[in-house]
């Protein structure tokens, strides 16, 4: 096993490739977003959301396996057994085949009842919601059968292709989205955006399938037969996480089904464009996370605890810091942004953005803890009680929805249970591993919520103050946060050694870039 600096040089450069096709699928996917919402109008837009959603609920299947993939492939390239790897990935291909059907049996019966029995949509518009129904479940299943490859990828940490390979994906929905500009008022747009976001699916599908059999031996001339003893391993790692899964599906996609229910198609378009605002901020996060979970289960597998715990507690923090340093500027000057970015921005699409944004702050943080957990392999107890926690994001939601509560109420409900299954996570990995609950909590937590209440306080206050109301208070909100967050981050948030590592890091990219 490479030592500790070596592995956060690999981190650092497999984060860099990431945060340069964030920055462009950054761009162009606000730019997408607004196409595609001008062009379909807020009602079809909310649709084509809960209508999608009501397919990607039954995703929870795939994710699970997904997840248990990634971690048994990781696992074995960190004990360097090429013949556990092929184990593994035969094993999932099978797997997930089977998935795949059930998966499709599940959505074309009870996914459809949900579409006519219970979602609201406008008459005029629900053969379109079928076709945009169906589009989805044929994407859903290639997603799922793919999951092996995508799975091999990130093991791999080639994040350079996985970059490469996500720039192409943004680019072609940029094409549907000036297709849409284009097309005559007699035909269909919803339907068009439907079946053109399916064919991307299923080309990108086939891109990553030929790459993986052309660079990893697991993943050609796989003669292997099935290993019943590393699949009795990996579906009883996959059953209990079923469990995790589902409790996403109930706070994401039940949730969005509630808002349909009590509110509207328009309530949903403002979730849409929460997702799209909040997901663009969350990709920056999440690219240092793909980059950095592969080596907390190889650190994991090698025994290297010591390691293991820097590692998780510097992931958790960082991601934290990462996502507010680019989320507080948006928090802030929301409205103006909708304004220039939209339109016509849907109601609550604001108050929905900012507390999102809250609950990805502690979403983030936790992370890379679920990722030690999940690569400590107990995950039956851990599905229990955490997964069983997080199911009551739908029932409670559902209560107050009952009883005349507002679409935002269902993110305070989220909010709460968000940070109870944290604390949760962190009394459950001091059991198995003997994790320092208390460094975590001050180095983590603690610092934190410092540098949370010290940024925003001193941010919020100077933009109360700036006279100018127009893009060019934007500019200056956007600098002075940045300046005001980036300091208390790196003086206050940061210990002696993670401010050397960020300087080091930094110059060592600032010097690449001079070189290119």
């Amino acid at each position: 096993m490479t030592d500790i600096s070596k592995n956060n040089r690999r981190i650092a450069k497999n984060t860099l490739f990431l945060y340069i096709r964030m920055l462009v699928t950054l761009c162009v996917q606000l730019y997408i977003s607004r196409v595609i919402l001008n062009a379909l109008g807020v009602s079809d837009y909310g649709i084509y959301n809960v209508v999608g959603g009501v397919v990607s609920m039954f995703a929870f299947l795939s994710n699970t396996m997904a997840t248990a993939t990634q971690r048994f492939m990781s696992y074995a390239i960190g004990q360097d057994d090429i013949n556990d790897l092929r184990k593994t990935f035969v094993v999932s291909q099978i797997i997930l085949w089977i998935i795949a059907i059930i998966a499709f049996l599940l959505v074309e019966t009870i996914g459809l009842w949900l579409l006519y029995n219970h979602l609201s949509i406008p008459a005029d518009r629900f053969t379109a919601a079928f076709y945009v129904f169906q589009f989805s479940v044929i994407s859903l299943f290639i997603t799922i059968i793919s999951v092996p490859f995508n799975a091999a990828i990130i093991a791999h940490e080639k994040m350079s292709i996985y970059a490469k390979f996500s720039l192409i994906d943004i680019f072609m929905k940029l094409g549907v989205a000036i297709i849409l500009l284009y097309i005559v008022k007699s035909i269909d747009k919803l339907i068009v955006y439907a079946f053109l976001i399916m064919l991307i699916s299923v080309i990108m599908r086939g891109i990553y399938i030929y790459y993986c059999k052309k660079n990893f031996t697991e993943c050609s001339n796989n003669i292997i037969k099935y290993d019943n003893d590393k699949g009795e391993k990996m579906l009883s790692f996959f059953g209990w996480n079923t469990i995790g899964s589902l409790s996403y599906v109930a706070k994401e996609q039940g949730i969005n089904i509630l808002i349909n229910i009590f509110f509207g198609t328009i309530v949903n378009a403002a979730r849409g464009i929460t997702s799209q605002v909040t997901g663009a901020v969350q990709g920056f996060i999440s690219n240092f996370q793909v980059a950095m979970n592969p080596q907390i289960t190889k650190y994991y597998a090698s025994g290297e605890y010591n390691n293991l715990f820097i590692l998780v507690q510097r992931g958790s923090k960082f991601s934290l810091f990462l996502f507010f340093f680019l989320a507080l500027p948006i928090f802030i000057d929301i409205d103006y942004i909708l304004k220039l970015w939209l339109v016509d921005v849907p109601a609550h699409t604001p108050s929905f953005i900012r507390l999102t944004f809250i609950l990805m702050m502690i979403e983030s943080m936790s992370s890379p803890v679920i990722t030690c957990l999940l690569a400590v392999g107990k995950v039956k107890w851990y599905q229990i009680i955490v997964g069983g926690l997080l199911i009551l994001n739908l029932p409670i939601s559902y209560i107050i929805l009952k009883l005349g509560g507002s679409p935002e109420s269902t993110i305070y409900v989220a909010i709460i249970i968000s940070s109870l299954s944290l604390l949760i996570r962190l009394i459950m990995l001091k059991r198995y591993i003997n994790f320092p609950i208390i460094e975590f909590a001050t180095n983590v937590i603690y610092n934190a919520i410092i540098v949370v209440l010290i940024s925003s306080s001193l941010s919020i206050l100077l933009f109360k103050y700036i006279p100018i109301k127009d893009f060019t208070q934007l500019i200056v909100t956007l600098i002075n946060t940045w300046i005001i967050s980036g300091f208390v981050i790196l003086f206050i948030g940061l210990n002696k050694n993670e401010r050397k590592m960020v300087i080091s890091m930094t110059k060592n990219i600032i010097k690449k870039i001079k070189l290119k």
